[in-house]
């Protein structure tokens, strides 16, 4: 390298050092303290995390949060008492802050002696992690009397928990189940990136749950590169979808109280189901969408995404809809979510893709389990994964258009059923609604698997009963 050269490679250096740029370099938070190093391995190539228009999807997972069954819980709660959140900002009938309290303060009576707990506020470290025996008689008081008024430094915030959940690590170490518990009513300061905090909180195996506060005003947040919104940036910086929750004041000790449920149990955040994880499972969702499932599709939509929330990546999983294959149909079943491996991101955007109706069409229900039968047999996962449990919806019988309104025995699957068993395939069926043939659904299902929904809003809690009984075995 001639003189010139030396010079050029020289200012370069100078340059991203300063920038920040170079492996182990400090980054500025906007308040001019010294955040830790963001490790170069946790970039996505071509994507650089400091530019201004920081992209959400320009992360990749960096870790998936522990939890092991039986586990030492440890848990930080990372408040935002902005000025936002007087009394004065509240839409409830209830104060905002205060309602917080009071969620908090209920939310750690369902802590065990032996958790542990931190708190920090978006601008300091608050209550120092400590065995909750060790707080009890102080912990309401204190939460009673934390500070509020400012903005909101999300990123400062974060980056303040990762320090301390970095040095309570050590000082417990013998706790696997770390959780952080991000709360906030709005969009972060201007310039701010908190995914950069998040994601290096995710990348330790810290479970990351984010609870927006009456966030339908927050507006965009524009300022962080074209993030639709508060809800969206929140749902982001959570470790999965199933870990973001929307609260109002006048519903937010309810939620904690779910929360609470969920954490010590390592459940989802969201509904009472214990989570377990199935490995080496693979699960068909054949669903009706006939006419008449007009009025419950959107019940199924919840009730489907819900279930999925529960997932593990390990899994395989597959799902199909039908109803029939006549003009202006081409086909009378459909792949909504290809057999592989799965993709929480993919599932719920198959689900959202479900249509609303399908036009009156009819119930081809041989058609349809045909149609999923030929995709498990054609796909190469099938050697893999011996242990498939096969779950189809209806609402109905196996109706056509010239049936009259009667069962049509050509679009009976018993036949394809009974092949699909033989294979040492589970089918649970369920049967929606007082129309549905609930004689032929028995016949489908494995022994001990039929389902009945009484109506569409009953769909959660079955699709939750599969997920404990059939995946679980509990």
């Amino acid at each position: 390298m001639n003189q010139t050269g030396v010079f050029i490679f020289i200012a370069v250096v100078i340059a991203f050092t300063i920038a920040g740029l170079l492996p182990g370099t400090k980054y500025t938070v906007e308040d001019g303290s010294q955040a830790q190093p963001f490790s170069p391995s946790e970039l996505v190539k071509g994507n650089d995390p400091f530019q201004q228009n920081l992209q959400i999807d320009s992360f990749k997972p960096l870790g998936e949060p522990v939890c092991r069954a039986g586990g030492k819980l440890a848990v930080s709660l990372l408040l935002d008492t902005s000025s936002s959140m007087t009394c004065a900002n509240s839409k409830g009938s209830r104060c905002k802050i205060e309602a917080l309290k009071d969620a908090v303060t209920n939310f750690s009576k369902g802590l065990s002696d032996d958790t542990v707990v931190g708190v920090q506020t978006l601008e300091r470290n608050y209550l120092n992690f400590s065995k909750f025996s060790d707080v009890k008689t102080t912990f309401e008081q204190s939460i009673k009397r934390i500070p509020m008024g400012g903005g909101t430094p999300t990123e400062k915030g974060l980056t303040i928990s990762r320090d301390q959940i970095r040095a309570a690590k050590t000082q417990f170490p013998d706790y696997t189940n770390w959780v952080l518990v991000l709360l906030t009513d709005g969009c972060p300061n201007n310039k701010e990136k908190p995914l950069i905090p998040a994601a290096d909180i995710k990348a330790s195996g810290v479970r990351i749950v984010t609870i927006g506060l009456e966030l339908g005003g927050a507006g965009k947040c524009d300022k962080l590169g074209g993030y639709e919104g508060a809800k969206e940036l929140m749902e982001k910086i959570s470790s999965a979808p199933k870990d973001y929750v929307d609260a109002e004041s006048d519903n937010l000790t309810e939620k904690f109280t779910e929360l609470v449920s969920g954490v010590n149990n390592c459940g989802t955040v969201q509904t009472q189901v214990a989570a377990c994880i199935p490995t080496k499972k693979a699960i068909n969702l054949l669903v009706d969408t006939s006419g008449s499932m007009e009025n419950n599709i959107p019940y199924l939509r919840t009730a489907l995404k819900e279930f999925g929330g529960n997932l593990d990546p390990n899994l395989v999983v597959g799902m199909q809809d039908f109803s029939d294959g006549e003009p202006p149909r081409t086909s009378a079943a459909r792949e909504k979510y290809a057999i592989s491996k799965f993709n929480s991101e993919n599932y719920n955007k198959a689900v959202d893709r479900l249509p609303a109706s399908d036009d009156n069409g009819w119930t081809h229900m041989k058609d349809g389990f045909n149609f999923a039968k030929s995709k498990i047999d054609s796909n190469n996962l099938v050697k893999d994964y011996k242990d498939w449990l096969f779950v189809f919806l209806s609402d109905g019988k196996p109706e056509t258009s010239t049936s009259d309104g009667a069962a049509d025995p050509n679009q009976d699957p018993s036949s394809i059923a009974n092949d699909l068993k033989s294979k040492g395939i589970q089918i649970v069926t369920i049967a929606l609604g007082n129309k549905a043939d609930k004689g032929l659904m028995e016949k489908l299902a494995s022994n001990g698997q039929y389902k009945v929904a009484s109506d569409g809003a009953a769909l959660q809690q079955v699709y939750r009963d599969i997920y404990k009984s059939s995946l679980c075995g509990q």
